[in-house]
C-alpha cells in the first residue's frame, strides 16, 4: 500500500484532490480515510449536526484530543481500516501493493507517528491565504508545523488541480497507468 497523509488548512482542497485521484484510479485502488471519522460518529451522538463552522471545528478538535489521550481512538481506527483493506484484497488472492490510501490528519504528532509506524508520506495541499476558511483550533493552526514530502499548490481552477493530480500520480506512483488496464 502507498500511504499518504493529507494535510492543509480548511478549504485548501484536500478532499477535492483525493476525490480526483480516486476518479483517475480504477475501483478499489484508492481509499480515503480520516482520523476525525470516529470522532464525528461520537459527536453526532452528542448532538453535533454535521456543520463545519469554526465553533464546530473547535469542538471536533477538542473531542479528538480527548479521545486520543484516553484511548488512542483515531490511530487505532486507521490501523483497523488499513487491515481491512489488505484483507479485502487477500480474499481475492491479490495484494494491496498498488492501492493508494489517503489519510486526512492534521496534528503534527499524529502525522509523525503515521510516518514512523506506517511509512507514510505526507502531502500538504495549500491555497492562497485569502481562499481558506477561518482557523479556530490548534490542528488547523499547526498545519505549517509539519515536514512535508510533497506540496501541492492549489492556485488555479479545477482543471489545474486535475493536471496536478495526474502529475502527482506520474511522479509518486508511476505504475498507476498499468492499473488502469487491469
Amino acid at each position: 500500500m502507498h500511504i499518504f497523509i493529507v494535510n492543509g488548512a480548511p478549504g485548501a482542497g484536500k478532499t477535492t484532490f483525493e476525490n480526483i485521484i480516486k476518479q483517475i484510479l480504477p475501483n478499489d485502488y484508492c481509499e480515503i480515510l480520516s482520523t476525525i471519522d470516529p470522532i464525528k460518529e461520537v459527536a453526532r451522538k452528542l448532538g453535533w449536526n454535521g456543520e463545519k463552522t469554526p465553533k464546530d471545528r473547535k469542538f471536533l478538535s477538542d473531542l479528538k484530543d480527548l479521545c486520543s489521550e484516553w484511548g488512542d481512538t483515531s490511530f487505532k481506527y486507521i490501523k483497523k481500516r488499513l487491515s481491512v483493506i489488505e484483507k479485502n484484497f487477500e480474499v481475492y488472492g491479490m495484494t494491496a501493493d498498488k492501492v493508494i490510501v489517503f489519510i486526512d490528519s492534521r496534528e503534527p504528532d499524529e502525522i509523525e507517528r503515521f510516518r514512523k509506524e506506517l511509512g507514510a508520506k505526507v502531502i500538504l495541499i495549500r491555497r492562497p491565504s485569502g481562499a481558506v476558511e477561518e482557523i479556530s483550533n490548534h490542528a488547523d493552526r499547526d498545519v505549517e508545523n509539519v515536514i512535508y514530502d510533497y506540496i501541492i499548490d492549489n492556485i488555479g481552477d479545477l482543471n489545474d488541480l486535475k493536471a496536478g493530480c495526474e502529475f502527482f500520480l506520474d511522479y509518486v506512483y508511476n505504475g498507476y497507468k498499468n492499473t488502469q488496464q487491469n
